[in-house]
């Protein structure tokens, strides 16, 4: 038996794995993941901050909330065997430490990718914001 193996595609053994891809607001995240892992179980805290009507609300008292269901949902498609890849900023270790925990949990291999682009975040984050993130960055 091969716990965290499954069989896949042309009927030979794969393992599922869990992509991290980290970055500051506007260093190319959710494009990489879409680009590079179209077929992966996508997650992000952001999904998790959308209104009934599709508008994206940033309300920081609530950061807590969605990273603890991005963190539920990644588990929960691991638990299916999928592959998984989360876009998260990411910042230090300890945010990363839960999904390492899964990935330990479900036996499957983890990855991690740093986006360093400059591009304009989609969702407006003020300057002083990603200022602040780069100061605790952790490599």
């Amino acid at each position: 038996m091969y716990p965290a193996c499954l069989y896949r595609g042309m009927g030979f053994l794969m393992q599922n794995e869990l992509v991290l891809v980290r970055g500051l607001p506007g260093s190319g995240k959710t494009t990489f993941v879409q680009k590079n892992f179209p077929e992966y179980t996508q997650f992000e805290a952001d999904l998790y901050r959308y209104d009934g009507r599709g508008l994206y609300i940033f309300e920081p008292e609530l950061n807590y909330l969605c990273h603890k269901l991005c963190i539920a949902s990644t588990k929960c498609a691991l638990r299916r065997r999928e592959d998984v890849a989360v876009a998260n900023t990411f910042v230090t270790r300890k945010e990363m430490k839960p999904y390492f925990e899964l990935a330990e949990e479900y036996n499957v291999p983890i990855k991690v990718f740093t986006c360093t682009g400059e591009f304009k975040s989609i969702h407006n984050v003020p300057e002083w914001v990603v200022e602040r993130m780069k100061e605790r960055w952790e490599d």
